[in-house]
């Protein structure tokens, strides 16, 4: 199976994704009318509604697409999860999440982040501490390392106690 035009489209769109979203628009529109159904573009158009627009509904409605047209790519999890995080609809977020895990090619690291946050959200700060520890032992480079070592520190911090010497009194 050869590269279509919709693939040749949607990589000039990729390379000028987020830099230049004004030229990623116009290949990523090609893209889509060569193939409406190109799973990544159609992703990648989630993303720019969702990341650049704050269009949320019609950047969901995208990744729906996407999963519809290829339930086997993996990106359209990745950030369809988000989309629904960012939403606070947590229950989808992690419904997604399971399938994408089911996915050839799904990162772990990726999954790890995620439930994370959805952990966080729902309160539960302490597992999502728990949870980051385990992605920051298979961290396989210093950057993903150093994305969970930050984590963890950042949320440590809510649930540490401020002690007597560390509280400072407010003057009115």
């Amino acid at each position: 199976m050869g590269t279509t035009l919709a693939d040749e489209y949607f990589l000039k769109a990729w390379s000028n994704y987020p830099f230049c979203a004004e030229d990623a628009l116009e290949p990523l529109n090609y893209a889509l009318s060569f193939d409406e159904e190109h799973a990544p573009s159609l992703c990648l158009m989630g993303r720019l509604q969702m990341e650049i627009l704050k269009n949320f509904k019609t950047g969901k409605h995208y990744f729906e697409c996407a999963l519809l047209a290829d339930s086997d790519y993996v990106e359209t999890y990745k950030y369809y999860s988000l989309l629904l995080i960012w939403l606070g609809d947590l229950t989808n977020a992690e419904r997604i999440l399971k399938m994408g895990e089911n996915k050839p090619g799904f990162s772990k690291l990726v999954a790890i982040t995620r439930r994370a946050s959805i952990l966080e959200n729902s309160g539960k700060v302490k597992e999502a501490i728990l949870l980051l520890k385990t992605g920051r032992n298979l961290s396989n480079c210093t950057k993903t390392f150093d994305f969970f070592k930050d984590e963890l520190i950042r949320l440590e911090r809510k649930i540490k106690k401020p002690t007597k010497k560390g509280r400072k009194k407010i003057q009115v």
